[in-house]
Parts: C-alpha cells; structure tokens; sequence
C-alpha cells in the first residue's frame, strides 16, 4: 500500500496503480469519518474496557486543523486517511 499525499482544499488525488480516488474531507463528513473509525476500534472496547482514543475524537475540528481524505464509493465511504504533523 502506498500513502497517497498532496493536493489542495478542494482537489481530489487519484492513484492509478490502485484505482483509488479520494476526496479531501469537509466538516459536513465529520460523521461519516466518527462512523468509519467507530467501527474500525470498536473491536479494541472489551479488550482495554474503554473507548480508544481515536472514537473520543471530536472530528469536526480535526476537519478543520488537519487534512482528512475520505474514498468515496457509490454506497458509502470506504476509507480514510488522517494526516496531521506531531
């Protein structure tokens, strides 16, 4: 698997060799991206007795300070990648 980087505010990214086209994320995605992170820890609950942090997160405001990129599909959003500078 490659990472996928670049583009601007409102571009979309494409990656031939996967024929992958993704979507830089807006705030009206913020559920959309709760929903896909959700169900990709919920499985780690009963192990550590919580939620993980990346359910805590507060996505509409990451929206905003971070780069979120969705792959939309016809039915549903696939994917995402977060990408943020630590």
């Amino acid at each position: 698997m490659s990472i996928i980087r670049g583009g601007g505010a409102n571009s979309s990214m494409h990656h031939d060799d996967a024929d992958v086209t993704m979507r830089l994320a807006s705030r009206g995605d913020a559920s959309v991206v709760s929903s896909i992170t959700d169900a990709a820890y919920a499985k780690y609950i009963p192990r550590l007795g919580r939620r993980p942090e990346p359910m805590t997160v507060d996505y509409g405001e990451m929206i905003g300070e971070h780069p979120v990129h969705t792959q939309p599909n016809r039915r549903k959003n696939i994917f995402l990648v977060i990408s943020s500078s630590t």
